[in-house]
């Protein structure tokens, strides 16, 4: 073959191995080694096709090896380029080095197939002129070049964004059935779309008006079993703020968490990604949609005043203010806490909450050091007849000694606030001690 043959035989191959990548991306996600199949299959087919439209006779070994170490290379080199650019190679250390050598292979099956084709019409004075050879090239390079672009238009990739405006923000999504738990209030919301390709998975946004602690929301979703892999500060629309890739230990299963705090309106918000694609796929899809988010669409708003529920200690008690909690505490070893109240309902306030879950919670705020023995529920009404769940038990303060606590979180609806409130003794007490003093806690708002 002549050199210009052989330039043009490395261009088809990178040419069609990323057309292939870019096609691939859309219409088939999540297959990228079929791009570098793709690419081995042109090269080694374009190599017999300039060799065997001269010369019928069956091509030498020494070519068909040159051919493969000519492809082998390049696949090298445009593997690593499509990896450090998009990564969409699970295991890049094994699928790499696989299609390395399958593409030396390659021309040893395929050239004698060009010779085939051209068995009666070979003519040794057939070469490409630079003329053609300019041509091919040029064409070669423009499909991809067009690929390439348009494979990155929006509307394009997959899943398709839509823009959706929810209270004071806007952000695209997929077009995907909402949980019908989802709300949208200003204050507090949530909106959950399930992945329409099953397995568990969807996206879930939240947003509140409450402080913003990152370490304690890492906390809890590592307590859920799920191991940090990476942590890296990013910026979604103006705001600093952090993403997680939470994996779990057989990294079967990966999450992206982006949390960030906007101070015009006050809100903390995250961004959950748990979805039926590669990791690499999906964090491509998570951050699309980082990218697309607008907030305090509705202006500035002033800092929310946190709001505690009307409280009336028992007496002995002495109270403490802090910025977001009020701690009563007793001579005699008891402490009464109270928290300001979260926007929203939380789900511990209802009945089905299992045990561990409480475990958890206590454990991930720092209350505790541990809790020694499973919470057990008691359902009781208070003075207005409204249900109220609390759960005692018996946990270790940081020194290792015993603890003994009840615990109550309800949700007051006329302000949409979920309130928690904590009863704890050095010694044992009746489980009523403890329900007594917790029911004294009320809506704000009540009668």
């Amino acid at each position: 073959m002549r050199s210009r043959e052989w330039l043009l035989v490395g261009l088809l191959y990178a040419c069609a191995t990323l057309t292939a990548y870019t096609l691939l991306e859309v219409f088939a996600p999540g297959k990228p080694e079929m791009a570098l199949t793709q690419g081995a299959l042109v090269g080694s087919l374009a190599a017999g096709w300039f060799y065997h439209r001269r010369d019928q006779m069956p091509s030498p070994f020494g070519f068909r090896l040159a051919v493969g170490l000519l492809l082998a290379s390049l696949c090298v080199v445009v593997a690593s380029a499509i990896q450090w650019i998009w990564r969409p190679f699970e295991l890049a250390a094994v699928s790499i080095p696989i299609a390395v050598v399958g593409t030396l292979v390659c021309p040893f099956l395929l050239i004698g197939v060009m010779r085939r084709a051209f068995r009666d019409v070979a003519r040794p004075e057939s070469v490409i002129g630079k003329r053609q050879a300019a041509a091919v090239a040029l064409a070669a390079v423009v499909v991809t070049a067009a690929c390439l672009t348009w494979s990155s238009v929006p509307a394009v990739q997959r899943p398709a964004l839509v823009v959706r405006k929810l209270p004071g923000m806007t952000i695209s999504l997929p077009a995907w059935q909402a949980a019908p738990k989802s709300s949208d209030q200003y204050d507090a919301g949530d909106l959950r779309l399930e992945d329409p390709e099953g397995q568990g998975r969807f996206l879930e946004l939240r947003w509140a008006r409450v402080g913003s602690d990152f370490d304690l929301a890492t906390r809890i979703w590592t307590g859920m079993g799920l191991n940090v892999r990476s942590r890296e500060p990013v910026t979604v629309a103006g705001h600093d703020g952090v993403r997680l890739l939470l994996e779990n230990d057989d990294g079967s299963k990966c999450t992206a968490v982006t949390m960030w705090r906007c101070p015009e309106d006050g809100r903390w918000m995250y961004l959950l990604t748990f979805l039926n694609l590669p990791r690499e796929r999906m964090l491509r899809t998570h951050q699309r949609i980082i990218d697309t988010i607008r907030c305090h669409t509705e202006g500035r708003r002033a800092p929310r005043e946190p709001v505690f529920p009307t409280f009336d200690p028992p007496p002995g008690f002495t109270g403490k203010d802090g910025p977001n909690a009020r701690a009563y505490v007793h001579p005699g070893g008891k402490l009464i806490l109270i928290a300001a109240g979260m926007p929203g309902s939380a789900d511990l306030c209802g009945q089905k909450v299992p045990p561990e879950a409480i475990s958890r919670v206590v454990t991930l705020m720092g209350l505790v050091k541990r809790i020694d023995s499973p919470p057990t529920l008691h359902t009781v009404r208070n003075r207005f007849g409204t249900e109220r769940n609390v759960w005692s038990f018996t946990a270790a303060n940081e020194s290792n000694l015993p603890v003994y606590m009840d615990w109550l979180a309800w949700h007051c609806p006329e302000l949409n606030l979920t309130f928690v409130s904590l009863y704890a003794t050095e010694r044992p007490h009746d489980v009523n001690e403890g329900i007594e003093v917790l029911l004294r806690a009320e809506c704000p708002v009540a009668k």
